[in-house]
């Protein structure tokens, strides 16, 4: 297969040329399929490549010092000899990839996966890796001095000969780095913190149903994608279908995205297909989705419109705008084409109050969603398989039967804790049942 050859990266021509393109013009390439992709020597210092898909991609010995790789996937990735010193890699899938000898000095790796990846050799010192998973990591030699590891799972991790000079380590750690078979040096002393266990009353722990949003199902197994703001700060999600309901699983969150992979112990009557054609101006989309919660009625409605552009706000290429009609509790619905593939998921509209202080007029039909591309990312990064696109165009009954029977009505619960917390950043109702 041949190649193209930009900055010094290749890949091969199976995949989209104008990622590449772009990050060659801009050194920005977000959400961008990058797999398989060959940078070596490549100078990407300060890219911009936040939830780029770069699984099996071939990094080796480039400069990629102060990128953004949030929510980046790199499962296999080659990253021997790279320089990603002070990166940003916060949630970053690198199951096991290859980071030996790789520089990750000051680099961000909060809530990263690295299991089974290879870092021998590799230097962390002052790394943050508050929350990443290092379960089986191999670690030989390398340099974890200074480095943030509270929150790791170091457990299991191979760290012959590591240094952890004044690193930050949870108590179970320590202990188990200090055991003669895996040869760490330097090994901090445990900090004992004596806690004050506070007083919960039944009234702080009762939940209830304070907000509410889409979701629709993707798989036969009970997969949902949503908006990550629709779970974000609940204690617990229900799915609820045709007069049932069931707690959801948060398999996964994409809060740069906004969005969310839920899982439900149930088999959805009918799923939604994911389009894999980039969506064209003036396309004939339906959005389905429950505006206002259930205030109105518990059916799921929709609306008609037309992709009235290709990028979002302030030229987010990872969203659409839309003219259908947009309302608060439709965030995380499906938007679909006249084959009934999905092709975005309703996230926003304009904010009516900052648009007439700004501009003196009120906003119409200028809403937003977010590509199929990028859902495609995250379930890719968790493994999710889904059906093929439908190729042929299905009647309006067709397509009201599967968003009938794919499209859920999403219940967020909270204490009274989390719902004043959270007053300023969703839609809380007015009138508040417990659970």
């Amino acid at each position: 297969m041949g190649f193209v050859v930009l900055l010094g990266i290749q890949q091969a021509q199976a995949f989209d040329r104008e990622d590449l393109k772009r990050l060659k013009e801009t050194n920005k390439c977000v959400n961008c399929d990058l797999s398989r992709t060959q940078f070596i020597g490549a100078n990407l210092e300060g890219a911009n490549l936040r939830g780029a898909n770069l699984v099996g991609a071939i990094i080796q010995k480039a400069n990629l010092r102060g990128a953004n790789l949030e929510n980046a996937n790199l499962q296999g990735a080659n990253l021997y000899g790279t320089n990603l010193r002070g990166a940003n890699l916060e949630n970053a899938n690198l199951q096991q990839a290859n980071i030996d000898r790789t520089s990750l000095e000051d680099a961000n790796l909060k809530d990263a996966n690295l299991k089974g990846a290879s870092l021998s050799k590799a230097d962390l010192t002052n790394a943050y890796l508050n929350g990443a998973n290092l379960k089986g990591t191999v670690l030989y030699f390398s340099d974890l001095q200074g480095a943030d590891l509270q929150g790791a799972n170091l457990r299991v991790a191979k760290i012959h000969q590591t240094n952890l000079k004044w690193a930050k380590l949870d108590p179970e750690d320590i202990i188990f780095a200090r055991k003669k078979e895996r040869g760490a040096v330097n090994i901090p002393d445990p900090v004992v913190v004596v806690k004050k266990t506070p007083q919960v009353t039944p009234k702080q722990t009762k939940i209830y149903s304070a907000a509410s949003g889409t979701g629709f199902a993707i798989t036969k197994t009970g997969y949902v994608i949503t908006n990550n703001h629709v779970i974000d700060g609940c204690s617990r999600v229900r799915i609820h279908d045709k007069g049932k309901s069931v707690i959801a699983t948060i398999v996964s969150k994409d809060s740069m995205n906004d969005l969310a992979l839920l899982k439900g112990d149930f088999k959805p009557r009918k799923v939604f297909r994911l389009s894999q054609q980039s969506p064209s101006l003036l396309q004939d989309v339906f959005v389905a989705g429950y505006p206002f919660g259930k205030s109105i009625s518990s059916s799921v409605k929709v609306t008609k419109g037309i992709v009235s552009s290709l990028t979002g706000i302030g030229n987010n290429f990872s969203n659409i705008q839309i003219d259908a009609a947009l309302q608060p509790g439709n965030s995380g619905g499906p938007i679909v084409d006249d084959k009934g593939n999905v092709i975005g998921v309703a996230v926003a509209k304009l904010d009516l109050k900052k648009v007439v202080k700004k501009w003196g007029v009120v906003p119409e039909n200028t809403n937003f969603g977010i590509k199929t591309s990028v859902v495609r990312n995250l379930l890719q990064g968790n493994n999710v398989s889904v059906s093929s696109p439908n190729s042929r165009k299905i009647s309006k009954s067709e397509l009201g039967k599967i968003i009938s029977d794919g499209t859920y009505y999403l219940s967020c619960w909270m204490t009274m804790a989390q719902i004043e917390k959270m007053r300023t950043k969703k839609v809380i109702f007015r009138d508040i049942s417990a659970d």
